[in-house]
């Protein structure tokens, strides 16, 4: 059926299927303290496990009076450090400067995540982007790797329009995205609590940059890694501030990943990681990635959600 082949638009999926994002298969060599190892349980195992752990912790829901503004206070209030330990990526952070740096990427997460997901009018998103600094443009990578002319064709059944009608491309992929499948698969909320919302400071590294900072919190890799998870395709690049060039000039880029749980329409929860590395020219910190964790069904992933 032809609209099955909408569902991996943005998704998740395997690279050798041909899909826009590639699947990453965790490894699973963390272990949660003395509880059952990661790799001792089955990938629908972690995430059934996921469920019946995160079912209990409330939800500040979207459509709320006021909800950006809660995000941002609740986040800022909950938001816990995740521990160092041994074969941890690092932060060259100088002492103090941690803290100083904490509600500034809070905020931009919070931002972020509402925006993309807690709002429905992509003229909103559009002007937030662009506030930031952020251009939309039809790279070679995002066109041709990230597979968006091939993608487009799937969704709405007629060729791409080609690179001269990007934004009108982004919009209508917005308004699909947003309706596909009932909106199932759109966020109702975030579980934001101190087991909810996790930080992570480290150094990325040239000789080294598929390395990123472990979010596992208190709740351990079984719910924050699990059994498979995935990036979102990103439509938006911040010009001359683009990670890859800043780490082949500076080798090394300050990061920060900040993880927090996610409500979606149906009921499930799964926790979502947003990617920000420190532009070394600027000082301003830049978003690298958005991610679903523990999504071993494709639920959520495999339907997808471009940013």
């Amino acid at each position: 059926m032809k609209h099955k082949n909408a569902v991996i638009i943005a998704g998740v999926a395997i690279a050798a299927a041909g899909v826009a994002i590639v699947a990453l298969v965790r490894s699973g060599k963390l272990s949660a303290g003395k509880s059952i190892p990661v790799q001792k349980m089955s990938r629908a195992e972690l995430a059934s496990h996921t469920q019946v752990v995160l079912k209990p912790f409330p939800v500040t829901r979207f459509d709320a009076t006021g909800a950006l503004a809660e995000v941002r206070e609740k986040m800022q209030q909950y938001a816990v450090l995740q521990p160092t330990s041994p074969g941890m990526a690092r932060s060259s952070f100088p002492a103090g400067e941690v803290e100083r740096q904490l509600p500034i990427v809070l905020e931009l997460a919070a931002d972020l995540v509402y925006h993309r997901f807690g709002q429905d009018d992509v003229h909103v998103y559009k002007a937030f982007r662009r506030s930031q600094g952020y251009e939309l443009k039809p790279t070679d990578s995002l066109v041709n790797k990230w597979m968006i002319a091939s993608d487009y064709q799937d969704m709405f059944h007629r060729p791409y329009p080609g690179n001269e009608h990007f934004e009108r491309v982004f919009d209508e992929v917005w308004d699909f995205q947003k309706s596909f499948a009932g909106s199932r698969h759109m966020m109702a909320g975030l579980c934001l609590t101190p087991d909810t919302v996790v930080v992570s400071f480290y150094d990325k590294h040239y000789e080294n940059p598929n390395t990123d900072g472990r979010i596992d919190g208190t709740l351990g890799p079984r719910v924050w890694v699990g059994g498979a998870s995935g990036s979102l395709r990103h439509w938006w690049t911040p010009g001359a501030e683009d990670l890859h060039a800043a780490l082949r000039r500076r080798k090394v880029v300050r990061m920060a990943t900040v993880g927090v749980v996610a409500v979606f329409n149906d009921g499930k929860r799964l926790p979502i990681l947003v990617r920000m590395y420190l532009a070394p020219e600027s000082g301003n910190w830049r978003y690298a990635g958005l991610h679903y964790q523990n999504d071993y069904d494709d639920h959520r992933a495999s339907i997808g959600i471009d940013w």
